[in-house]
């Protein structure tokens, strides 16, 4: 009689790494990001290469995964001389399968799960990770954790590692005809999950006779799906002035804002959404965080990052816009610094400016980028806050066309930028 293990993927946390899955891995990209700072050809290759996710994913061949010599499983490709792969890392807590310890349980859909180890996949361009995801791998309660050693481990976590994969690979190639907004995001996420999930998979390299059913939900795939936004965004609405940026918040406080202030026809094209339901706008980056899914697996110290892509389709004007933020006591509103504004201007003609600066609140915010507009022609500005936080804004280029996307020849006027906040 066949064994049917019924697991179930949920998402954990999500965000930059701070250091490597593994000893001998793909580094953290935290070394890139500060590389940034002071703005100019940096700026423009991290965030060219994070926004190509989609091109480097697709050119990925849906097979099953390599493996290194520790045991992990991965994926790979290489797009205009960037190498791309996708790891999956796997911890299991063998005390609670060999029955030597109580494992933590998990309530889904109204049924009892045992928490028996994570998988974390990571994204890394050129052995540098920029984003990952830790994912707790659950078993059915009523399923007995010794059937796994029965099965041996190798002969599930291998076609987990591949059934991940094709959710994950249909999330990043997920294609929006008129760019894409919550709606799509929940949808394509269902549609990754629907591509990861399998009713009865038969375990080939079992010991004994068994197969393997996977849940991942919507919510495993939801920040995949965000990864790819920007670069929808770019390859699907062509118009003048693009705008693209990434936010890192490095500090142990909670990072919040206000709608943006969005001149002359500047349109957000995409923009954080929350990892709760896909389709709800997203205005808060955590505080930095050590997470794990159960009391007996290793946390994983993760950043939080989010994208923004604007664009105007004006014949007159550019791009001009900003945002206010707010550093808030982690989990409270409790605000704990001055207000911070931040503000790109990408004229029609002419050079790019940039703004930040403290005490802009959301009622200033309009305003004050007005008064910004051409102020500051430069790569990169910082400033000081109270509680040891440095702010830092930065722009690629100042003017002329550059690359659009990874995979394409044609050249527009896009910018990028990433904005960094981090203890002092």
């Amino acid at each position: 009689m066949s064994t049917n293990l019924p697991f179930c993927v949920p998402i954990a946390a999500m965000g930059m790494p701070m250091t490597a899955a593994a000893p001998g891995q793909p580094t953290s990209g935290y070394d890139a990001v500060m590389n940034c700072l002071d703005g100019g050809d940096e700026v423009h290759d991290w965030v060219l290469n994070y926004s190509g996710i989609q091109q480097l994913v697709a050119a990925m061949p849906a097979h099953i995964p390599n493996q290194n010599d520790n045991g992990d499983y991965f994926f790979e490709s290489t797009v205009d001389d960037i190498h791309i792969s996708i790891q999956s890392y796997t911890t299991l807590n063998e005390e609670a399968i060999s029955g030597q310890s109580v494992p933590d349980q998990y309530l889904h859909n109204g049924q009892t799960y045992n928490i028996i180890g994570s998988i974390e996949h990571t994204i890394a361009f050129n052995n540098v990770t920029g984003w990952s995801v830790t994912l707790p791998v659950m078993l059915l309660g009523s399923v007995p954790m010794s059937i796994l050693g029965k099965v041996g481990y190798s002969a599930f976590l291998k076609p987990l590692a591949q059934r991940l994969y094709t959710g994950i690979r249909k999330a990043l190639t997920t294609t929006v005809e008129e760019g894409m907004d919550e709606a799509a995001v929940a949808a394509a996420a269902d549609a990754a999950a629907e591509a990861a999930d399998v009713t009865e998979l038969i375990l080939e390299e079992s010991a004994i006779d068994a197969s393997l059913s996977l849940e991942t939900g919507g919510l495993a795939m939801i920040g995949f799906v965000g990864l790819i936004a920007i670069q929808v965004g770019i390859i699907l609405i062509v118009h003048s002035s693009y705008h693209q940026l990434i936010i890192y918040n490095f500090t142990p406080y909670d990072l919040k804002w206000g709608d943006a202030s969005l001149k002359h026809d500047a349109m957000i094209t995409m923009q954080p959404v929350t990892d709760t339901t896909g389709d709800t706008p997203a205005q808060c980056l955590p505080a930095m965080s050590a997470t794990s899914p159960s009391r007996f697996i290793a946390p994983v110290n993760t950043a939080s990052m989010g994208q923004f892509n604007v664009y105007s389709d004006s014949e007159t004007h550019g791009c001009k816009w900003g945002l206010s933020f707010r550093l808030c006591e982690a989990g409270t509103d409790n605000e704990l610094t001055a207000p911070v504004g931040a503000m790109w201007d990408i004229p029609f003609s002419g050079k790019n400016s940039l703004g930040v600066s403290s005490g802009i609140s959301q009622s200033d915010l309009s305003d004050w980028v007005k008064r910004e507009e051409g102020e500051h022609r430069h790569h990169s500005r910082s400033i000081e806050l109270d509680n040891n936080i440095t702010v830092t804004n930065t722009l690629d280029h100042l003017q002329g066309k550059h690359k659009m996307a990874l995979g394409s020849d044609d050249d527009g006027y896009i910018y990028r930028s990433v904005l960094v906040f981090q203890p002092t």
